[in-house]
């Protein structure tokens, strides 16, 4: 896989690590719970009474206990879909997600209609690689509901982390049909177009993302990135100014202006562009004194600019 390639597919990977689960079932069977007594105070044969106890362990943030309760609570009563649910919440907050699976395999079999079901066990697939299993659990929540954004924008996410980059746009441009306006599948589709090598189409994309987005320092930075690879540099100097207004006091924007600025110089031969690249340079210097290298680039082009004659107005 192309190293452009592998970089999109990690930035999915981490998206998806980052996906909260849905816990809405557990929080309606949590609000019944509320009036239960202690579990010492119940019957052992009550799954309701371990369910409590499972819920304080939770708030505690004791997962292994939480887990144990809620495993009592399905030994009691297999059959009992809300103790599959609730031990498929405190395997999730344990990070078992591979033991998560099954449960949830379990929760379906009971209820095949179950979306909120369906969706966790996409995503606890995705916890643990297995993004084909997820892929297909997506589709079916996409195929059961043509016009759900989250499955969607999911389905997307999952064919960009298997690397499927050519799915991965059409995923995300149904996506943008569902929600015009939402920011990061526009940024998303500008990164698969990127590593697909149409710099020219993600550069549209990122600038709509920047657009929707305007306070936003990333969505410049991906739409500068775009610009230069499709050898726009005035654009992408642009995005980086307007980066800069955004995070002044980040070196490696200033840094990332005067690259620009460079390539402009050596693109037009204006001399103006080179004391641009310079006076960035020494921006960037100037909040991060660490710099070495950038330190050695702005002495060499300095002794450059000085030698050249003034520019004719």
């Amino acid at each position: 896989m192309p190293a452009a390639g592998a970089r999109a597919v990690r930035s999915a990977r981490r998206q998806l690590a980052r996906q909260d689960f849905d816990r809405t079932a557990w929080q309606q069977l949590r609000a019944r719970l509320k009036g239960t007594a202690t579990q010492a105070s119940r019957p052992a044969a009550d799954p309701n009474a371990h369910l409590a106890a499972g819920d304080r362990a939770l708030a505690r943030e004791d997962y292994d206990q939480a887990v144990r309760c809620m495993y009592r609570a399905v030994d009691v009563d297999p059959t009992r879909t809300n103790s599959l649910r609730a031990l498929a919440v405190a395997l999730v907050a344990a990070k078992r997600f591979d033991e998560s699976v099954p449960v949830y395999e379990s929760i379906l079999g009971a209820a095949p209609d179950d979306r909120t079901a369906r969706y966790n066990l996409a995503l606890a697939a995705a916890r643990i690689r297995d993004f084909r299993r997820a892929e297909i659990e997506f589709r079916k929540l996409l195929e059961a509901r043509d016009d759900s954004v989250r499955a969607a924008h999911n389905l997307a996410t999952i064919y960009q982390a298997q690397g499927k980059l050519h799915q991965a746009a059409e995923a995300w441009r149904t996506v943008i049909r569902l929600a015009p306006k939402m920011a990061p599948a526009h940024a998303s589709l500008g990164e698969v177009l990127l590593d697909l090598g149409k710099p020219e189409q993600a550069m549209v994309s990122y600038a709509l993302a920047a657009t929707l987005q305007p306070s936003e320092v990333a969505g410049w930075l991906n739409l500068s990135a775009a610009a230069r690879s499709a050898g726009s540099y005035g654009r992408a100097a642009v995005a980086l100014q307007r980066a800069a207004k955004l995070a002044p006091e980040d070196a490696e924007v200033w840094q990332r202006l005067g690259d620009v600025m460079l390539e402009l110089h050596r693109s037009t031969e204006r001399r103006m562009f080179l004391g641009s690249a310079v006076e960035a340079w020494s921006r960037s210097l100037r909040i991060d004194p660490d710099q070495k290298e950038l330190a050695g680039k702005v002495k060499f082009y300095s002794a450059i600019q000085a030698s050249q004659p003034a520019e004719r107005r």
